[in-house]
């Protein structure tokens, strides 16, 4: 991954164990991480506590200042989010290709 000082990684759908692992790892190697998810899954609390800006619905309003998107498999391509990242063109990856 590229410079992590100024990078803001976004997950969509991150609640799911692998998703919600990556992201404690940027996390806890200092990135700037946010994410969304539709589930209050139990990973949501230990990503909030340390760090993680976590919104509760999907949505385009969620997608600002991010460098980069990550985003699960369960997620489809007419994601709001998603089609906000690509309107302002962040760069997009799914789970596996970020790994």
């Amino acid at each position: 991954m590229r410079n992590k000082k100024n990078l803001k990684v976004h997950f969509i759908g991150i609640g799911g164990i692998g998703m919600s692992s990556l992201a404690l790892f940027l996390l806890k190697n200092n990135y700037q991480v946010s994410g969304s998810d539709i589930g209050n899954d139990p990973s949501i609390y230990k990503l909030k506590k340390n760090g993680c800006v976590f919104f509760n619905k999907h949505s385009n309003e969620n997608i600002t200042d991010q460098n980069l998107i990550i985003y699960s498999s369960a997620i489809k391509s007419n994601n709001p989010e998603i089609l906000q990242a690509k309107n302002k063109n962040i760069e997009i990856l799914k789970r596996g290709e970020a790994l």
